[in-house]
């Protein structure tokens, strides 16, 4: 990924993803906005930690070492590299929030509402899917029963990164699954 579309990713999807998640901590979005621009240590660590992920994943498991990441790994690559990059500067960025579990929980749900937001700019910009479809990501997002999915499948990211097993892999074939499940769903309501 350039730096630029990288910094384009952290002005556009990672501040309002950081507003949402700071207010929900009670935590003034000003207090935490230095840490995180696209030039800023840690963004500059994402990024290091992003492009030496993709390339793993790319010489690992591409058969076509010609073909292009798509959505879902790019996706799994950020959020994988977002949480180690937060791991790694040991939660300093996060110096706001009290106590551990909660910066490594913030940091994992960050990572989490990044991650879905750039797969929902995927999918919207590439126009591939149902117009209906796309019209309805821009307003409402992907469709999950966001409070028990997203409860129980980070505190799933979050166990699996504390034990080591945390890939992307893993999180490409989840994101892949939440997107077939979004559409599914969207398809038996509105059609």
């Amino acid at each position: 990924m350039l730096r630029k579309t990288f910094n384009a990713i952290i002005e556009n999807i990672l501040h309002p993803c950081l507003i949402y998640a700071s207010r929900r901590a009670g935590i003034a979005y000003t207090d935490m906005k230095a840490d995180f621009e696209a030039e800023s240590a840690f963004c500059d660590l994402v990024y290091e930690k992003y492009e030496k992920e993709r390339h793993r994943f790319h010489n690992d498991y591409m058969v076509n070492k010609k073909t292009k990441i798509d959505r879902h790994k790019i996706s799994a690559i950020f959020y994988l590299a977002f949480v180690e990059a937060a791991a790694e500067r040991n939660f300093h960025d996060f110096r706001k929030i009290k106590r551990k579990d909660n910066k490594f929980l913030f940091a994992h749900n960050l990572a989490f509402n990044i991650s879905m937001a750039i797969l929902e700019s995927f999918i919207i910009t590439a126009k591939e899917k149902d117009e209906k479809y796309c019209e309805y990501l821009e307003i409402s997002g992907i469709m999950t029963k966001l409070r028990e999915y997203k409860k129980y499948t980070i505190k799933e990211f979050i166990l699996a990164h504390k034990q080591g097993k945390l890939s992307s892999l893993l999180l490409a074939n989840i994101f892949y699954l939440i997107e077939c499940n979004s559409e599914e769903k969207f398809l038996k309501l509105y059609r």
